[in-house]
């Protein structure tokens, strides 16, 4: 069989991927432009056999919030393979390309939906975070809290904007340090419908708030979808529920993308939501040493803690760490003791706060003592 070639993308390959992907997710090839010029042509691979494009994907570039930090990470999307090359390891061999292409670059993690699990735990990716929706009639909400003033959102607001998010977000892992392909899909036009903004601002004119929303059309009321809503006062998150219960006259229901913990729905006055869990998304430890280094520690924290680690898809992961945190950061050596035996997997889902040791070690994912899962 003749060897698969791993590339970034070529000015000649652009129509096969575009009739690649089309395919795959369902759209116009001609619509595949806007897509790629957003993600900036020079984040896109391919691999080819015998010069045809079989598959390909996005690596971009952004990074995402732990322990009040934001990690570098390779955000990948858009993976398609052609329909008639399916099953023959493509999406495999590049899945690895990419993360060995990360890995020689410092990036220390990657993050992903998975559209096949089983695809991405292969290549060492495990769920880390949820994503979940809400949905609620505008008409249901308590629209009492009336203080401050509302104006629409323009694009001098975006450094704004922007600054007003990573205040709100920092400390809440997972949470992505969101490059221009994000917000331009939460605050630009999608799907041909346009996202409108309104900016929330106390009784001094001071902004502490931002809502976003698209507006679908139906026979005769509408669906409203949140796109990107942020509060940074207890009064702009009680005031972001009645500013929605003002957009209700033509909408019949709306939706937001949320998690069970968030604090906007903790300030929801009266909470008759559905809450729906959507998708996992996962999280790779691409350089386990780099992103211990790069993510934030509780500032009291005082520790040592060895880790063995496997890791047979990158062979510079396999082995002992000393990991030292001390002051809200993390120092790691390699070789040491180990106190605790655990795969990449189990490792990235700690890594996010998405699972705790002690379940992972009743799955048998996590080997140790008490005293050292307690330290992880």
């Amino acid at each position: 069989m003749t060897e698969l070639q791993f590339a970034p993308l070529a000015p000649e390959d652009t129509d096969a991927l575009q009739a690649l992907l089309a395919r795959a997710f369902a759209f116009a090839p001609a619509d595949a432009n806007g897509w790629f010029d957003a993600a900036g042509r020079e984040n896109i691979r391919v691999v080819r056999r015998d010069g045809r494009v079989e598959g390909g994907c996005m690596v971009l570039p952004m990074g995402q919030y732990f322990g009040g930090r934001a990690v570098p990470i390779g955000a990948i999307a858009a993976v398609g393979v052609r329909t008639d090359a399916r099953r023959r390891g493509i999406a495999s061999r590049m899945m690895s390309e990419v993360l060995h292409e990360l890995h020689h670059r410092g990036v220390p993690c990657s993050t992903l939906y998975a559209s096949n699990a089983a695809l991405y735990r292969r290549a060492g990716y495990e769920p880390a975070g949820a994503r979940f929706s809400a949905t609620i009639r505008p008409r249901e909400i308590d629209s009492s809290d009336r203080g401050g003033a509302v104006r629409d959102a323009g694009p001098d607001d975006a450094a704004m904007l922007h600054a007003m998010y990573a205040g709100a977000v920092r400390q809440r892992n997972g949470h992505l340090d969101r490059s221009r392909y994000i917000w331009d899909r939460l605050h630009g036009v999608r799907f041909g419908v346009p996202a409108h903004g309104l900016v929330l601002l106390d009784e001094r004119g001071v902004p502490e708030g931002y809502l976003f929303w698209r507006q679908f059309r139906r026979e005769m009321f509408h669906h409203l979808e949140v796109t990107d809503w942020v509060a940074t006062t207890p009064a702009a998150h009680r005031r972001l529920w009645s500013t929605l219960s003002d957009l209700r006259t033509m909408v019949e229901d709306m939706r937001c993308w949320t998690a069970p913990h968030d604090p906007m729905l903790l300030a929801v006055p009266d909470p008759r939501l559905e809450l729906r869990h959507e998708e996992n998304w996962m999280l790779r430890l691409v350089d386990v040493a780099g992103a211990m280094r790069a993510r934030g520690f509780a500032e009291p924290l005082r520790l040592r803690l060895g880790l063995r680690v496997h890791d047979d898809v990158l062979a510079a992961n396999d082995g002992s760490f000393t990991l030292h945190i001390d002051g809200g950061a993390a120092e790691v050596e390699r070789g040491g003791t180990p106190e605790l035996e655990l795969d990449v997997r189990a490792l990235a889902a700690v890594y996010s706060g998405f699972a705790s040791p002690w379940s992972l070690a009743a799955l048998g994912a996590v080997r140790g003592n008490a005293t050292a899962l307690a330290k992880l």
